[in-house]
């Protein structure tokens, strides 16, 4: 085996046989050998699509190349394009090992575009064919009226059954009011979650007072169709209903710091005995190691310990029995430190966004503000030939321009959300990013000639550069020197616009050279 070898260099070889009188002459390869890795890139992923999209989110799924080029496939890259750019920009920064990549960023209404790349040990693939573009927006509508909608006149209890369509999304609960059958305006009774039988028992109501009932159902488009009750239904005497009441300090939310324990409780009452359930943001709340449910005939308690920002939410206590079900809600908020910031990137250059001396960054919200709302971002940058972070600014925008930086040099930023709790994980740019200006100075002014001569002065004129750099030309300077003196000095101070000056004070018999330099947003032009 030959080592040491050169990539795409070519090799010939030959072999000597040797014994105790000498050496053989030498056998040859015929042809020269290139060095090269005995496998190549892969063919682009296939079938790439879009998945479950919505107006803020999508899972982009592919399959496997039909050619691994020889070597296992190490993993994919994605690139994604926006309304926002036509470029093609990497999604990922690391390989994924998966055909599947959920994205939680979208933008409703923005054109997204996506391709996928796979990498082995020769290097990556061509790319994917596109998904096409599409708009991010959800693919639902509202649900139709429920139906079969049916009163028991004894409990004045409701039944319906489920829609004929539920929009293209799934049922989330329904909605139930109420209206006295002499007035118009309807009532809102209450709300019970999907998960729940599709029965309400409607109270407080005025005995033998008739009124009207209609249900809807509702999806994550909204509230939609009722079906309504044909005719008025008489409210009569019956078993006390299930009553969940809750004390005053709930009607604001509960507060908790992260790693301390959630209490709640609520008072039951009816008859028959009322059974008790404790749901979290509508998922039923299991008890483990740190969750602990107790009740009793007349209340109900659950208990959290060392809670974490995943226990915020919405705790719902429903309380059934055959009369009807009543439910409360308690707001819990339970606070840590914000997550990072995210899509951290500088904007592209051809909307000017980096010059010369200044970078602007933008960003988006953190997925998990910790429980508490945002005060500020910190933005920080480094240089890259050194390893201190220094502080810029604070900022409540999603968006700053970063000054005073030089031409030329590589920078680096990150961007932090702190909300009450405290500073959250840093977003930090994958690459270095290097100020430049988008212009250059101009070519020197053209054609100085004199215009004018006196005994004590003198008036020149020029033509403009016959390149302004890009950038107009904001005026001129005009330099003197006198006789065999060296030393060029400035007549302005601030810049002329007039391809035209007179110089005073001369002195009659002495020997004067002029000289005119133009300047632009990037800088002074070299002398005419």
């Amino acid at each position: 085996k030959v080592t040491k070898l050169y990539e795409g260099n070519e090799y010939l070889f030959q072999v000597i046989a040797v014994n105790a009188i000498g050496q053989s002459a030498p056998a040859a390869t015929a042809e020269p050998q290139i060095a090269k890795l005995p496998f190549d890139p892969p063919n682009p992923p296939k079938n790439v699509r879009i998945e479950h999209l919505t107006k803020t989110s999508c899972t982009l799924e592919w399959e496997a190349p039909d050619y691994d080029g020889g070597s296992p496939i190490r993993g994919y890259y994605i690139e994604k394009s926006s309304g926002y750019s036509s470029r093609w920009i990497k999604a990922n920064r690391d390989l994924l090992d998966v055909t599947s990549k959920k994205f939680k960023d979208l933008v409703e209404g923005t054109e997204y575009e996506y391709r996928v790349l796979a990498e082995n040990e020769a290097g990556i693939s061509k790319p994917s064919d596109t998904t096409g573009v599409f708009v991010a927006k959800d693919p639902y509508t509202k649900p139709s009226k429920p139906g079969n909608l049916t009163v028991s006149e004894k409990h004045v209890s409701l039944k319906w059954g489920e829609p004929e369509t539920d929009g293209g999304s799934d049922i989330t609960g329904y909605t139930i009011e109420v209206r006295e059958a002499i007035r118009r305006s309807w009532q809102q009774a209450g709300s019970i979650d999907v998960s729940e039988k599709r029965v309400f028992t409607v109270t407080p109501l005025l005995e033998g007072q008739q009124y009207m009932f209609r249900v809807a159902a509702e999806n994550e488009c909204g509230v939609g169709e009722y079906a309504e009750l044909l005719q008025a239904v008489v409210a009569k005497s019956s078993y006390p209903a299930p009553k969940v009441t809750l004390d005053k300090k709930y009607e604001s939310d509960q507060i908790v710091k992260s790693g301390g324990t959630v209490l709640l409780d609520a008072s039951v009452t009816g008859f028959p005995i009322p059974t008790t359930e404790w749901t979290h943001n509508s998922r039923p709340v299991a008890t483990s190691k740190n969750v602990a449910i107790e009740s009793t005939s007349d209340s109900t308690t659950l208990k959290i310990s060392k809670s974490s920002t995943t226990n915020t939410g919405v705790y719902k206590i429903i309380a059934e029995n055959e009369v009807g079900t009543d439910f409360a809600e308690i707001n819990v908020t339970v606070m840590g430190k914000p997550s990072e910031p995210q899509n951290l990137r500088p904007e592209h250059l051809a909307v000017k966004d980096i010059t010369g001396d200044s970078i602007t960054l933008r960003w988006s919200p953190p997925e998990n503000d910790g429980g508490s709302e945002i005060m500020h971002y910190i933005v920080e940058k480094r240089e890259t030939m050194r390893r201190m972070w220094q502080a810029v600014t604070e900022t409540k925008s999603f968006e700053y321009t970063v000054g005073r930086l030089f031409e030329g040099n590589e920078y680096v930023f990150r961007v932090m959300a702190e909300n009450a709790v405290g500073i959250g994980a840093a977003a930090e740019l994958r690459d270095s990013t290097t100020p430049r200006s988008q212009f250059y100075v101009p070519n020197a002014p053209r054609k100085l000639l004199v215009e004018d001569l006196g005994r004590d002065h003198v008036t020149i004129a020029w033509e403009e550069p016959d390149f302004d750099g890009g950038s107009k030309v904001a005026g001129y300077y005009v330099e003197k020197r006198q006789g065999s003196s060296s030393r060029w000095i400035r007549l302005n101070k601030g810049v002329i616009t007039s391809p035209m000056f007179t110089v005073n004070d001369l002195m009659e018999g002495s020997e004067y050279e002029f000289r005119v330099v133009a300047e632009n947003d990037a800088g002074e032009s070299q002398p005419s």
